[in-house]
Order: C-alpha cells, then structure tokens, then sequence
C-alpha cells in the first residue's frame, strides 16, 4: 500500500480525485468493483489442494494485489481515461513551475541584496 499510494500521487492530484463530480465518482466505483470482483473470483477459481497454497491464493495474494491495486494502479488508470477531473498541466510540472517562480524570486533578492552590499 505505501509504494502504490507514493507511486500514484506522482501522477494523480488526490484534490482533483475527491472534488470530481458525482457521475465520474460513481463510475469508478462501478469499474473498481468490477475489476477487483474479476481478481478475487479468478484467484479463487484455481484449485488449491493443501491449506499453504490455499492462503495463499485465496487469502494473502487477493488482498496484497487489492492494496496495490486500489492505491496505486487504479487512480492511474483512471486519470488516463478521463475519470478523474484535472488541471491540463501534469502534477509534476505544476510543481516544477513553482519551484523556478521561487528560486527566481530568490536570485533577485540575492541580487539586490548584493547590490546594497557594495553601495
């Protein structure tokens, strides 16, 4: 769960995932179920004959691919097919942006500070 919630909000701004609107959150619900009801009954359709092997298919992987999933591939997805509403700028260069804004802000200062110096 940690690596996919930090792998996913590289790309997906978690404000522009909860102030969606209505009929966009409903429809992910919809696709999460459905995918993740696919998971479980296609694990749980592989025959296990002894209790490890049966932890582990039915048990231990659905809820370890479960937590990767739902933090960390399935906001992905869903910011790559139109289901999350968002800046047209990625998150990234968002960021990026504001960093260059601060450090010019930061040179002039510096520079100014320079000039007051050597008067």
């Amino acid at each position: 769960m940690g690596f996919g919630t930090s792998y996913s909000l590289i790309y997906v701004d978690c404000l522009d995932w909860v102030h969606t609107g209505l009929f966009k959150r409903i429809a992910r619900g919809f696709l999460g179920c459905l995918i993740i009801y696919g998971l479980f009954y296609g694990l749980h359709s592989i025959p296990c004959f002894d209790n490890p092997t049966r932890y582990f298919f039915h048990y231990a992987l659905p809820a370890l691919g479960l937590s990767l999933f739902n933090f960390g591939l399935y906001p992905i997805l869903c910011q790559n097919i139109g289901l999350v509403d968002s800046d047209s700028t990625p998150k990234t260069e968002r960021v990026l942006s504001e960093l260059e804004v601060q450090i010019e802000k930061e040179e002039r200062a510096s520079q100014k500070l320079s000039k007051e110096i050597t008067i």
